[in-house]
């Protein structure tokens, strides 16, 4: 899909995941024609999870609306909620799925 995208102005392609995007819904629709009629040549098919028109979208990990790009809370969620260090040991003991591995990082300013 990328391939067949490629080069088309305000057309962005992750893997299967493409958005189009546009500075007002006229130049918005010419470039949305512009990739249907690429993806149509291209024999390439369109699944059922297409959205027209969207004001906000989520996409690898970002919000993105009218009013720029922004981290997605749904994926900052478990960072802002992990606790807080309370002591030495925790501070410089690695973690791993949120709880303490038993390893002690015997250089922590390696990390700073």
């Amino acid at each position: 899909m990328c391939n067949t995208l490629e080069g088309l102005p305000g057309v962005t392609c992750q893997l299967h995941d493409v958005l189009i995007h546009g500075s007002d819904q006229t130049e918005h629709d010419t470039r949305v024609r512009a990739a249907l009629t690429r993806i149509r040549a291209a024999g390439l098919t369109l699944n059922d999870k297409c959205e027209f028109p969207k004001k906000s979208i989520k996409f690898l990990g970002h919000i993105i609306d009218s009013e720029g790009v922004h981290a997605d809370p749904d994926k900052t969620s478990a960072i802002s909620k992990f606790p807080r260090p309370s002591n030495n040991y925790r501070i410089t003991t690695t973690h791993v799925n949120g709880q303490p591995s038993g390893q002690v990082c015997t250089r922590p300013s390696q990390y700073q």
